[in-house]
């Protein structure tokens, strides 16, 4: 939780601050270069948490390993985050400025979880419910999980929305048991 949180707080002074000197794009594109870079070459990730290696080389590795030239905002981030020790953060840092780079330009990403392929009539309609419901421009990810076995599950953010017809099932059957339920606890069933 305290991770996140960290992840959360670097993001937000970093897309404040280039909202403020107009390089929310430019930016973000480093902050992607970045964090592809460290998904391809873990052994980065090993050098950048190894504390016997100064922290300035471990800085300018990032910056060169690149191989194009970053905006001096994000050659900060990076000396900050090695400062501090918390450069592997770098990919949670980058996921999450994209997301306020998105909620600043009013689009959200939902995921929406069916037991079958929801056809596009289905999907515009649903795209418009999320739209007047949420005041935002919406982005749908759909994907498919039998075992919902109908209704479908939305997730937007954090938040998760469960319509299955799994879920359904069993919250009747945790009310039945609880129902069912005598003093001591254990549910049993009268024949």
């Amino acid at each position: 939780m305290e991770q996140l949180n960290r992840v959360q707080r670097y993001a937000r002074a970093l897309f404040d601050l280039c909202r403020a000197r107009n390089a929310v794009f430019a930016v973000g594109k480093d902050l992607e270069k970045l964090s592809r870079l460290l998904q391809r070459y873990p052994e980065i990730n090993n050098v950048l948490a190894n504390p016997e290696i100064p922290r300035e080389f471990k800085s300018s590795l990032l910056v060169r390993a690149v191989a194009v030239e970053l905006k001096p905002v994000t050659t900060r981030m990076i000396e900050l985050l090695v400062r501090r020790g918390d450069a592997e953060l770098l990919p949670a840092i980058q996921r999450s400025y994209v997301e306020l780079r998105k909620r600043a330009a009013g689009i959200i990403e939902v995921e929406v979880e069916s037991a079958w392929p929801l056809g596009e009539d289905a999907q515009d309609e649903l795209r418009l419910a999320l739209c007047h419901s949420t005041c935002h421009q919406v982005v749908l990810t759909e994907k498919v999980n039998p075992e919902l076995l109908g209704g479908i599950r939305i997730r937007i953010a954090d938040r998760v929305y469960d319509g299955s017809l799994v879920s359904r099932i069993c919250r009747i059957r945790d009310r039945l048991m609880a129902g069912l339920a005598p003093a001591g606890g254990t549910a049993t069933v009268a024949r």
